[in-house]
């Protein structure tokens, strides 16, 4: 057992999700990235892109500063059914059990919301089964105290011609835009965007999309969808497929006039193919981003798509983090046109070994998100947009065995992590999960979960000793499911 003084104490000076370095450390030393382009992109972050907490604040006298005394995190996409079913993974690093409640928003108007009671564990993780409190849910919302505290959600399809697993962050922050530059509407392909309105007022939006078929250099508009109303607590499902039609890349960007939503969406592949990819948005759109993994060998492919909706043509270095060990990788040079989207095929972008981690720094800003496939197997995640030392993966150990963690160091100095588990149990000290990773500097280091010995559901707790990054998975239903890790510290 570990005693929670080893771990950095809750409201830590550097802020939630972003990493300050101390004197000295590497990031500091690299001209391009400024402390301050961390710290602004991490405020714009959620969860995942990723968290920056917007708590509700309680009452305080004039000229004292509101204490935020709950959070609120949102799920846009919580389907339940005959052959789909989702869980809610929500961890704590509290030194205390936590009161939380989960609001359930139906798709089906005969079935009202309900709302859920929902013990968190001290230093632990609750699960949420949807579907043991709602037959057609669309959407929820998780209402916590104050704290460390992230949610995940996973999706498990078993039918219908598709059979694969999910999982994204749940943001504790809405927006009123959200961009999506990966997706595709090819023969047999579908794609849905969620949108989900999880305030007290109607929202009104639209949906915008770009276009483009291999071989072409310039995106196309296509028709958008304007004015859509959205009833507060509810949410609505856009087939993408039936407005842009039979198109290679499709980007879309959802934009409320007016109100907050929050956005995900999925891409199934059709055709009776195994595997699904879901993800959250970007809010914002950012010159630096992170992906924790990719595939560098034959049949493992990995295409980063890139939402540029400047007018200036857009250059972008992709620098590679190959895993611990092996050989570096140089720095690869791209551009992407103007007020289009752009898939960067990375599959070959080095021979040195199976596993890499990306980071693109572009000269515009912009949006990006990852697809990884193997066979008929896919994931989409969101970038992470900067490092951080402490990290919650909720849904990671255990059930299933093929579990993995994905740490990243993109940095000049080796930096080292500690794993600690977050049962379903709880406790009042943390269980260290093995001895502390070394990362070298520059490099990625793939940690599989059943060599951990985890042998109990839950989430997992990762705290560096400096600035690093990290993603999270595992291999169920066929299916990979690949998310980035939720930076809290």
């Amino acid at each position: 057992m570990t005693s929670s003084e080893d771990v950095p104490e809750v409201g830590d000076a550097r802020g939630t999700g972003a990493e300050s370095p101390p004197g000295g450390d590497a990031q500091a030393s690299r001209p391009a990235r400024a402390v301050v382009i961390v710290l602004v992109v991490a405020t714009l972050a959620l969860g995942v892109l990723l968290d920056v907490l917007r708590p509700e604040s309680g009452s305080s006298s004039e000229g004292e500063t509101a204490v935020p005394v709950q959070q609120v995190f949102h799920c846009p996409d919580t389907p339940t059914g005959e052959q789909t079913e989702t869980e809610l993974y929500v961890a704590s690093n509290s030194d205390s059990d936590l009161s939380a409640t989960v609001d359930i928003v139906s798709d089906a108007e005969e079935e009202p919301n309900v709302t859920v009671p929902v013990d968190v564990p001290a230093r632990g993780t609750a699960i949420v089964k949807v579907s043991d409190h709602s037959e057609a849910a669309g959407a929820a919302s998780v209402t916590v105290p104050a704290g460390e505290v992230a949610v995940e959600a996973k999706v498990v399809r078993t039918g219908g011609g598709i059979e694969g697993v999910a999982t994204y962050p749940c943001p504790a922050a809405g927006s009123r835009t959200w961009r999506f530059a990966t997706g595709s509407t090819a023969k047999g392909v579908l794609e849905f965007v969620y949108v989900y309105n999880p305030t007290d007022e109607q929202v009104v939006f639209d949906v915008n999309f770009k276009s483009r078929n291999a071989g072409e250099t310039a995106a196309r508009e296509e028709t958008p969808l304007g004015g859509l109303t959205l009833a507060p607590h509810r949410r609505m499902k856009i087939a993408v497929h039936e407005n842009v039609i039979r198109r290679d890349e499709v980007a879309v960007s959802v934009h409320a006039q007016r109100g907050t939503i929050v956005v995900s969406n999925a891409l199934l592949p059709g055709g009776g193919a195994n595997g699904f990819g879901s993800t959250l948005g970007m809010p914002s759109p950012a010159k630096r981003m992170f992906f924790t993994g990719g595939r560098a060998t034959e049949g493992q492919n990995e295409v980063i798509s890139v939402l540029n909706e400047t007018e200036k043509i857009g250059l972008v270095t992709v620098l590679s983090y190959p895993d611990s060990g092996t050989d570096p990788i140089p720095p690869k040079d791209l551009e992407f046109p103007a007020a289009s989207v752009s898939a960067l095929d990375l599959t070959g972008v080095s021979d040195v070994g199976p596993s890499i981690a990306n980071e693109l720094e572009a000269d515009v800003e912009a949006s990006a998100d990852q697809l990884r496939t193997s066979n008929n197997d896919q994931a989409l995640v969101t970038p992470l947009l900067g490092t951080a030392r402490v990290w919650l993966l909720p849904s990671s150990p255990a059930d299933p065995a093929e579990g993995f963690v994905e740490l990243v160091n993109p940095g000049d100095r080796e930096i080292k992590a500690k794993l600690y588990l977050l049962s379903t149990e709880g406790g009042e000290s943390l269980d260290a999960v093995g001895d502390p990773i070394e990362v070298p500097a520059g490099t990625r280091v793939g940690v599989a979960t059943p060599d951990l010995g985890i042998d109990a559901p839950g989430g997992l707790l990762v705290v560096f000793d400096g600035g690093g990054l990290v993603g999270h998975g595992y291999f169920e239903q066929g299916d990979w499911a690949i998310t980035s890790g939720i930076p809290v510290r």
